[in-house]
This record gives C-alpha cells, sequence and structure tokens, in this order.
C-alpha cells in the first residue's frame, strides 16, 4: 500500500511513522528528496492550510498513494485542505494537546470541512478512537497496530 504522511514533526527530532514501504513522509520541514528513478521520498509543504491538490500534482501516476495519514500535532502545521480530491483513504491523527491549542472546537470545525474517512487521537488511551463516519478501513488498522501496539486498542477499535 502507498501512504503519503503528512507531518509537522521535524525530521531531526522526531522519527515519521513507518506505516509502509512505499511511503512518501511530507511538511514545512521536510525537503524535496527523489530517489534517482524520480520517486518522491519526501516533500516540503507549506506550513498550515495546504491544498492536497498541489502535493498531489507532484506525484508520478506509479506513485499515487493509496492513503492519506495526517499528524495534527500541537502546533498545526499540517492541514491539507480540499481533501476531496484525493480518492483513497483519509486518516487524521490527533497528538496529544498540551495547553489545548488548538481548541476542540477548531479541530471539529476542520473536521467538519474536510473528508476523512477516520479520525483518532494518538498518546491518550481513555480516547483511544473517536470515529466520525463508516467502518475502518485497513489502513486504519495497521495504524492502530503501528500506533499502539498491544492487542487491546486494536480489538477496541475493530469492535466499534
Amino acid at each position: 500500500m502507498r501512504v503519503l504522511l503528512l507531518t509537522g514533526s521535524h525530521p531531526i527530532y522526531h522519527c515519521p511513522l513507518h506505516l509502509s514501504e512505499e511511503q512518501i513522509t511530507a511538511g514545512p520541514e521536510w525537503a524535496d528528496n527523489q530517489t534517482i528513478e524520480g520517486r518522491w521520498i519526501s516533500m516540503r509543504t507549506e506550513f498550515g492550510e495546504t491544498d492536497l491538490t498541489q502535493i498531489l500534482a507532484k506525484i508520478p501516476f506509479g506513485q499515487t498513494p493509496d492513503a492519506l495519514v495526517c499528524v495534527a500535532d500541537t502546533d498545526w502545521s499540517v492541514r491539507p485542505a480540499n481533501l476531496r480530491a484525493f480518492k483513497g483513504t483519509k486518516v487524521l491523527l490527533l497528538a496529544d494537546r498540551p495547553g489545548e491549542k488548538p481548541s476542540m472546537s477548531e479541530v471539529f470545525r476542520y473536521v467538519g470541512r474536510e473528508t476523512f474517512d477516520r479520525v483518532m487521537f494518538m498518546r491518550d488511551q481513555a480516547q483511544l478512537v473517536r470515529l466520525l463516519s463508516g467502518p475502518a478501513p485497513g489502513v486504519a488498522n495497521n495504524l492502530i497496530e503501528s500506533v499502539w501496539p498491544s492487542e487491546t486498542p486494536t480489538a477496541h477499535a475493530r469492535a466499534i
């Protein structure tokens, strides 16, 4: 499965989630890097809201992602817009939010405006998974196993 991971994490300080062997990691702190064959490894994006169609336009047909995973961290540095342009599975991972920035009302306005298939809270097993729509896509189960490698959260998510 090909995955486009959007993250505000800096590559020197935080290793990104490894979700797939065919993964492109993108964000404002990442540099544009391609293999000799022209396959994307990482991409730089704008800080804050970024039109997803601009990112997807750079990716060649043979590397088109099957899933989009966006890690929304405390500084809200990555917010893909125009998600309807992407036909694959779209997952939003909300990182823990010390100081509650952005506010939950801001988060819900954003989630209501965009079309994520799954929204999950990371690092808080009391609020492990809050589903906003539909049955769990396969990538979500793999994500849960990657983020929380225990059987309880995965079993809980599959039961929902």
